[in-house]
């Protein structure tokens, strides 16, 4: 989980050199919605959700609003 964690801090790091002068601006919000994005798509498929009801239905519409900011933000 470790070498996970740091592998994508490095990856984080070295893009915001090629995102320009909005690196750290526009690369740190896409970065924390996709590690929310990833970390609730593994949840799913491990079976965390199964009695989700309406919870469920709120993270699906929360997980459609951070997809539609990643595609807005990285969109110049």
């Amino acid at each position: 989980m470790g070498i996970i964690w740091i592998s994508g801090i490095t990856v984080y790091g070295i893009s915001t050199v090629y995102l320009g002068t909005l690196g750290p601006s526009v690369g740190w919000p896409i970065f924390m919605a996709c590690l929310i994005i990833s970390s609730n798509i593994w949840g799913l498929l491990a079976g965390e959700w199964r009695v989700g009801g309406r919870s469920l239905q709120t993270m699906l519409a929360g997980l459609a609003v951070l997809v539609t900011s990643v595609f807005v933000t990285g969109v110049r």
